[in-house]
């Protein structure tokens, strides 16, 4: 699968995470969600697919700095 069909199947589950439905349709492609939290771990995966093919390497390491503001 290329960068711009996992990119239409991002969009479509956006769009179904917008407005939840137990079923998504795309012409030929259909799926069933049970849920909110499975819509997002869908698309999760689609996320780290679409980096992967890119070839961006994952992000794990996360900074932070801060201060007090003085």
């Amino acid at each position: 699968m290329n960068v711009a069909e996992l990119r239409q199947r991002r969009d479509a589950l956006l769009t179904a995470l917008a407005a939840p439905e137990k079923s998504v349709a795309d012409g030929t492609n259909s799926a069933e969600y049970r849920g909110v939290g499975e819509l997002r771990a869908a698309l999760a995966e689609l996320d780290r697919q679409i980096r992967e093919a890119d070839g961006r390497p994952p992000v794990t390491t996360v900074r932070f700095s801060c201060s007090k503001g003085l």
